[in-house]
C-alpha cells in the first residue's frame, strides 16, 4: 500500500525556529553591543574553570560567541532549504542521475570544492545560489565581532572637590597695626602682599594655580576688590599740574643736564585723606624731586598717574632763552601765572594726561580650566560703582570681641573694644592689597632716566600711553637695531598692552587671581565659619571605551537574514511540492535509493516501499546495516537484522539489499 504524502513538522519546524533563532540572537548581539557602547572599559577579572579572564576579553568573547552562533542558525536553516530543493532535483529526474553528479551537489555544503563541478551548477542555478549562499554567510560572522572596539575618549565626571578660594577676611593682607584704646591702626601692606604685587607686576600673568587634578575645570563667583580707572577732572588735573609748575620754578637752573634731571614726563602720586597734603603731587613744604606724602594721613584712597609724552617739547623753550642761548634763571619767587605767560607753557598743560584710579568692591565669575596641566583662567569682573571700598575711614580696623564672629552692628563693648566685623575686616584687606599696588607705581622718572617709581619694571611700561618711556631709557626696538642686515627677520621686542586704564585694571585683577595662589592668603578652612573649600569640579580623564558601529552589524546581519530568508523561502517551495520533507541523514539516502531486485514492492517488516521521507520509520530505526571492506568477495549473502518486540530475526541480505540502478543523468551536458 502507497504511504500517504505529507509533509512530518520536524523539519519545517526546524527550518522556522533555526531562522527566527537566528535573527533573535543577531538582535541580543545588536542589543548586548548597544549596552557596552560609550561604558568604560572594565578592568577587573572573571575567574572562569581555574583561569582568570579580564571582563574586557570575556566581552569580546561573548560578541564573538553571538557572531558564531547566528552563523550556524541561519547556515542550519539554508541546510534544511537545500536539502529539501536537492531531492526534489533528484526526483524530477526521470532519467536518473549520474554518481559523481549527485556526489558534487550531495556534498557541495561540505566541500566548497565542489562548486567548481561546473557541469553540475549550469543547469541548475538555483542550487548553485543556494550553495554560494551558504558559503557566505561566514562573512557576516566576520564583520560584526569587529563593531566593537576599544577607543581612547576624554570622559567628564563631576564632583564636589577642594580648590583654592578667595576670602578677603585674612589678616596676612596687612601689616601689624598699632593699637589705640577703641581700634588698631592701619599699618600698611604685609611684606606678602607686596611680594605678591609686586610679582604680578613683573609678570604681568595670572600664576600657576595647584588644581585638583590635571585636566579638571570649575567655576567661582565672589566679591574681591578691583579698581576702575579714568580720567580725572578737570579741577583734581589743573591742582595736580599746578603744584607740578611750582615744582618747576623751585627747581629751575641754567645748567641743561639739571634741567633734564627736573622735567618729569612721568609722576604718580596717592591721593589720601583730606584736601590738603598729599591730595597733590608736590607738596609745598618740599618740592624734590622725590614725591612725599602727608606722614599721618597716609591711608591711599586714590592713585593719581600724570604723563606726557611731548612734555620735553613743552618745557625746554619756558627754560631756555634762544636769542641769547641762555638758560633762564627762574626762581621760587616766581608765580605760576608767570609761566603761563611763557611761550611753550600752554602745552605742559593741555598734553599731560592725568588718570585716576579708585579701588571698588566687584564681583569675579572666575573660569578655571586645565587641560593636562595646561592652565587656562578667564574672569568676567563687574565693578560696583557706586561707592569706593577704600574711604577716609578706613585707617581703623575694629578688633574682635572675644574672638566671636558677630555680624550685627558693632557696638563697643564694657571695655571700649570694638568687635569683629567681616565688612572692615575685608575693607582692611582691600585696603592693603591697593596700598601696594599704589606704592608700585608711585614716584617720578625724570628725562634723564632717573626714577623712583618701581613702574619701570612693570608690563605696564608697555602700554601705549607709557612706551614712549622705553625709548627715553635708551631702550632699542632690536627691527632698529638690525636694520642693517635686511635679510634678518627680526621681530619687534614689544606687544602693546593696550591703553593705560585698561591695563592698570587687568594688572589689578590679575593681582586679586593670584591670591589664590598663595598659601597664607587662604582662609582659614578649620574655622567653623569660614567659607567652604568645595566647590563642583569636572574632571577630564582618559578612559578606555566601547564603541559600537551599529550600522556596520545591522547591514552584516541584514543581508545574512535576508539571503537566509531567500533560501528558506525556496527550501519551503522544493518542500511543497515534494510533498515530503527530507531530512540530511544517511538513512534519507539509503531509503531513498532502495529498489527491489525483482522490481516489485518490498517490505520490511510490515513496512511499506520507503521513499525516504521524514520520519524514519520506527521498524527500520534499529535495522543494522553492514557496509563491506573493499577487496572482500561475499560468498553468502549477509544478514539484515531487524527488531521486531525485541525479538532479532535474520532475513536475506540478497533479498532486501536496497540498490538503485544509474542511468545517464541529465546533469550531463
Amino acid at each position: 500500500m502507497a504511504k500517504r504524502r505529507s509533509i512530518h513538522w520536524v523539519i519545517p519546524t526546524n527550518s522556522t525556529l533555526a531562522f527566527l533563532s537566528g535573527c533573535l540572537l543577531a538582535l541580543g548581539h545588536h542589543l548586548f553591543y548597544e549596552s557596552l557602547n560609550g561604558e568604560i572599559v572594565a578592568t577587573g577579572s572573571y575567574h572562569v574553570a581555574n583561569s582568570t579572564v579580564s571582563k574586557q576579553q570575556f566581552n569580546i568573547a561573548v560578541g564573538t560567541a553571538f557572531a558564531f552562533i547566528v552563523k550556524s542558525m541561519l547556515a542550519m536553516a539554508i541546510t534544511v532549504a537545500y536539502t529539501q530543493l536537492f531531492w526534489r532535483v533528484l526526483r524530477k529526474a526521470d532519467r536518473g542521475v549520474r554518481l559523481a553528479s549527485a556526489d558534487a551537489a550531495f556534498s557541495a555544503l561540505q566541500d566548497i570544492t565542489a562548486l567548481f563541478k561546473v557541469s553540475v551548477w549550469w543547469r541548475h542555478p538555483m542550487l548553485f545560489l543556494i550553495v554560494v549562499l551558504f558559503w557566505a554567510l561566514p562573512l557576516a560572522s566576520i564583520f560584526t565581532p569587529g563593531t566593537l572596539s576599544v577607543h581612547s575618549v576624554l570622559k567628564e565626571t563631576s564632583s564636589m572637590a577642594p580648590v583654592p578660594q578667595l576670602d578677603f577676611l585674612n589678616t596676612n593682607f596687612i601689616n601689624v597695626m598699632h593699637t589705640f584704646h577703641q581700634a588698631y591702626h592701619y599699618n600698611g601692606p604685609s611684606t606678602l602682599t607686596q611680594r605678591l604685587v609686586d610679582a604680578t607686576a613683573w609678570q604681568g600673568e595670572i600664576f600657576p594655580i595647584d588644581p585638583p587634578a590635571p585636566n579638571a575645570s570649575w567655576s567661582l563667583s565672589t566679591w574681591g576688590p578691583g579698581i576702575a580707572c579714568a580720567n580725572a577732572s578737570n579741577g583734581q588735573k589743573s591742582k595736580a599740574l599746578e603744584s607740578y609748575g611750582s615744582y618747576l620754578l623751585n627747581n629751575s637752573t641754567q645748567d641743561s643736564l639739571a634741567v633734564d634731571a627736573k622735567i618729569l614726563p612721568y609722576f604718580s602720586w596717592i591721593k589720601g585723606y583730606g584736601e590738603n597734603g598729599s591730595s597733590i603731587p608736590f607738596k609745598a613744604v618740599d618740592l624734590q624731586t622725590q614725591i612725599t606724602f602727608d606722614p599721618f594721613y597716609s591711608i591711599p584712597i586714590s592713585l593719581m598717574i600724570a604723563f606726557n609724552p611731548n612734555v620735553s617739547n613743552a618745557v625746554y623753550p619756558i627754560f631756555y632763552d634762544k636769542p641769547g642761548e641762555n638758560y633762564m634763571d627762574l626762581s621760587y619767587n616766581e608765580s605760576v601765572a608767570r609761566l603761563e605767560a611763557l611761550h611753550g607753557w600752554p602745552r605742559v598743560l593741555s598734553d599731560f594726561t592725568v588718570l585716576r584710579c579708585d579701588v571698588f568692591n566687584s564681583s569675579y565669575d572666575i573660569q578655571f580650566g586645565y587641560t593636562n596641566g595646561a592652565q587656562n583662567i578667564t574672569a568676567s569682573v563687574q565693578v560696583d560703582r557706586e561707592q569706593p571700598s577704600i574711604g577716609a575711614d578706613t585707617f581703623y580696623f575694629p578688633t574682635g570681641n572675644g574672638g566671636t564672629w558677630n555680624t550685627t552692628d558693632c557696638n563697643l563693648d564694657t571695655d571700649n573694644r570694638p568687635c569683629y566685623k567681616k565688612e572692615w575686616a575685608a575693607m582692611a584687606a582691600y585696603e592693603g592689597i591697593a596700598h601696594a599696588f599704589n606704592a608700585l607705581l608711585s614716584g617720578a622718572i625724570t628725562m634723564d632716566n632717573q626714577s623712583s617709581s618701581q613702574i619701570t619694571e612693570s608690563v605696564l611700561m608697555y602700554t601705549d600711553e607709557l612706551a614712549f618711556l622705553n625709548f627715553a631709557q635708551g631702550a632699542q626696538d632690536p627691527a632698529e637695531t638690525w636694520r642693517a642686515f635686511p635679510n634678518r627677520d627680526i621681530s619687534p621686542l614689544r606687544s602693546s598692552r593696550g591703553s593705560l586704564a585698561r591695563a592698570l585694571e587687568r594688572l589689578f585683577q590679575n593681582i586679586t587671581l593670584n591670591v589664590l595662589s598663595e598659601p597664607y592668603l587662604q582662609p582659614n578652612f578649620s574655622n567653623a565659619n569660614s567659607i567652604s573649600p568645595l566647590a563642583n569640579v569636572t574632571f577630564i580623564t582618559d578612559h578606555n571605551v566601547y564603541q559600537y558601529d551599529s550600522v556596520t552589524l545591522w547591514v552584516a546581519y541584514s543581508i545574512a537574514v535576508f539571503c537566509t530568508a531567500l533560501a528558506t523561502l525556496v527550501g519551503y517551495t522544493a518542500m511543497r511540492n515534494n510533498g515530503v520533507a527530507f531530512g540530511a541523514d544517511f538513512s534519507t539516502v539509503l531509503r531513498a535509493s532502495r529498489i527491489d531486485h525483482t522490481a516489485e514492492a518490498s517490505t520490511v517488516e510490515g513496512v511499506s516501499e520507503d521513499d525516504g521521507r521524514k520520519p524514519l520509520p520506527k521498524q527500520l530505526a534499529n535495522a543494522m546495516v553492514v557496509i563491506h571492506s573493499t577487496g572482500l568477495q561475499r560468498s553468502e549473502p549477509e544478514d539484515i537484522l531487524t527488531k521486531e518486540g525485541g525479538q532479532i530475526s535474520s532475513e536475506s541480505l540478497g533479498d532486501r539489499l536496497l540498490t538503485r540502478s544509474i542511468m545517464p543523468s541529465d546533469f550531463e551536458e
